[in-house]
């Protein structure tokens, strides 16, 4: 929701509170590299992204996979 509105800053803070093993999860991953890359953090976006659309069978490897193209 953060990233819709591009409250970049609040969404960065949210993931940081994130702990565990979510922050292995492709949804957190995909979220996180969006939001590095709505924040002007592209080489550190795009690693993140590039590392998950090496993924098959996942929505959210897809998601980052049409984004990289679009970008």
């Amino acid at each position: 929701m953060l990233l819709s509105v591009h409250l970049t800053g609040s969404a960065l803070e949210q993931l940081e509170t994130i702990s565990g093993a979510v922050r292995e999860s492709s949804k957190y991953r995909f979220y996180l590299g969006l939001a590095l890359q709505q924040d002007g953090q592209t080489e550190q976006a795009n690693s993140i992204l590039h590392r998950l659309a090496e993924l098959t069978d996942d929505i959210y490897a897809a998601k980052a996979r049409k984004l990289l193209l679009v970008s």
